[in-house]
């Protein structure tokens, strides 16, 4: 299917039907020989692992298949949130009230961004206490978080996030920093059915 269409994702999703068809068939043929007797306890037992494996590696299949299909989608541009940076030692509140759509900076005396929020963390302090604890507190600095340039392909995103596993990367242009791609906002593109716990 892939020589005769040139096309390297269709082939893999064919592979991947065919491949449950053969799983199907096989729970077939388990079924027959269970109810003519030739097939002992292990053998049944064997057999349906056999089956079962078949199915899911070829979902795996069809999955892969799907999601690199839409690689050519991926646009770090417009992909990377902007980044709202509040001053060392701001209130978590306040930087929340101040940048709710973006993600959160903390920057130094100079206004140079040296760390990003961590969203997790700053999610786990509880309501009432976020306005007494310092944003800085719940910040990861920007040494620690891999950067990726803007102009990568989407084939390069996918090898750099499967090198570097992280919740969100800087996404620079230069020297510069010019957002955060959040990896939950990568699966929503490459799975849009699919719903991610970062939001």
């Amino acid at each position: 299917m892939w020589a005769a269409t040139r096309d390297r994702h269709l082939g893999t999703e064919v592979a991947g039907w065919v491949g449950r068809a053969v799983a199907i068939g096989t729970a077939l043929v388990v079924a027959l020989l269970t109810a003519t007797g030739l097939l002992s306890p292990f053998g049944l037992a064997f057999m349906l692992l056999v089956a079962f494996t078949l199915w899911q590696g070829a979902g795996q299949s069809i999955r892969a298949a799907r999601i690199s299909r839409r690689f050519p989608l991926i646009d770090l541009a417009s992909l990377a949130r902007p980044v709202f940076a509040v001053p060392t030692g701001t209130p978590l509140a306040e930087a929340q009230r101040r940048g709710a759509d973006a993600s959160l900076g903390v920057s130094d005396a100079a206004g140079r961004l040296v760390a990003l929020v961590d969203r997790a963390a700053a999610a786990a302090v509880p309501l009432e206490r976020r306005p007494w604890v310092a944003v800085d507190s719940v910040s990861r600095g920007i040494d620690g978080i891999y950067a990726m340039p803007v102009d990568l392909s989407g084939e390069q995103v996918i090898k750099t996030v499967q090198a570097h596993p992280g919740a969100q990367y800087l996404v620079t242009s230069g020297e510069d920093v010019v957002g955060v791609l959040h990896v939950a906002d990568l699966a929503q593109l490459l799975e849009p059915k699919r719903r991610t716990n970062d939001d």
